[in-house]
């Protein structure tokens, strides 16, 4: 049976009563499956299933949760039920999709996310972009937005213009015993977008470095962090120099991402078991290896950009140019090892 439930996600900031603000998410709720008990009864309001997240280093003061116990900020949604402990529907994602034709395309192959990218804080507004997006929200498939900066209001501005369905953050994330600070400076934008946004899911992108060089990458530990804030998880392969006093460079300065290399899968392994939320496995995805990754990683889904674009006469990869045809093979493979899962299962 699959789990569907709600997440109360507690860290500083607002009054614990500020639950009243997001009513329309927990009232009258009767389908959903309980996780770890109920939500007291706020003004009113009945009891309904939750999965609650405290934010650590506030645990003590928020075990209370009587109506207004502590100031708080409160975070309330509703989990999708993409997890699956039986297996449902695999999503299939593909990047960068910047062209409502090129989208309209990827839907009727069968592609569940269509993700489009913002490369520039100063040129954000792109109507052909939001064409994209208003495009897919037409149909079955799902629209998801990566923005290449990290200005809060920018963002903010972003979103409110475009309106995804997903916003995708993918910075190449520190290692938190380095620069803590950094991380949640993330964080905090993680929630500050869920609250002015509830309705937009966020992926975030977590880093997993090439086969035999994971132990250098706190993969498990970044996924800890971000889960509180994080609708989905979307691996993908971080580039490593050959010796750590050495500097590597990503293909994109900053964040993670278009290598065209995959990752340890067998990290991708571990982050899938561990996750409470889905995981998409991204890094190097090609019609090629598509149904390999998901037979053994098992994910909830599958992404792919460099891997099915268009190449140019040296056969090097060419950016925002699909090509249709290893989309339509990529997806033909996915749904065969979907299917392979399901028997298994």
């Amino acid at each position: 049976m699959l789990l569907i439930y709600w997440e109360i996600i507690i860290v500083p900031g607002m009054l614990l009563n500020d639950l009243r603000k997001q009513g329309e998410y927990v009232r009258n709720c009767a389908k959903c499956q309980p996780i770890s008990g109920c939500i007291p009864c706020f003004a009113g309001w009945r009891c309904v299933p939750f999965r609650l997240t405290i934010s650590s280093g506030y645990e003590a003061c928020n075990r209370q949760l009587g109506a207004g116990a502590c100031r708080s900020r409160v975070v309330v949604r509703f989990i999708e039920p993409l997890k699956r402990s039986v297996m449902n529907r695999l999503i299939v994602q593909i990047y960068e999709i910047q062209d409502p034709g090129e989208a309209e395309k990827l839907i009727q192959l069968g592609v569940d996310h269509i993700g489009s990218v913002i490369v520039s804080e100063d040129r954000w507004k792109i109507p052909r972009i939001r064409e994209t997006i208003r495009c897919v929200a037409d149909t079955e498939s799902r629209s998801s937005l990566i923005p290449l900066f990290n200005d809060l209001d920018i963002v903010f501005r972003t979103l409110d213009y475009y309106r995804p369905d997903i916003v995708h953050f993918c910075e190449a994330l520190d290692d938190p015993g380095e620069d803590p600070q950094a991380l949640e400076e993330l964080m905090d934008r993680q929630v500050a977008v869920k609250e002015k946004f509830p309705e937009i899911q966020i992926m975030r992108s977590i880093p997993i470095a090439e086969t035999g060089m994971s132990h250098r990458v706190p993969t498990l530990q970044l996924a800890e962090i971000f889960q509180p804030a994080s609708d989905l998880f979307l691996t993908d392969t971080l580039l490593l120099p050959p010796s750590p006093s050495t500097e590597a460079s990503q293909p994109v300065q900053g964040f993670v991402g278009i290598t065209g290399r995959t990752c340890d899968w067998h990290m991708a392994e571990k982050l899938v078991k561990a996750s409470q939320i889905p995981v998409i496995l991204a890094g190097g995805i090609t019609p090629d290896n598509v149904f390999e990754g998901i037979t053994r990683v098992r994910p909830s889904g599958v992404d792919s950009c460099t891997g099915t674009n268009a190449a140019d006469a040296r056969g090097r990869p060419i950016r925002f140019k699909k090509d249709f045809e290893k989309i339509r093979r990529l997806v033909e493979a996915a749904r065969r090892a979907e299917k392979q899962l399901n028997r298994c299962e």
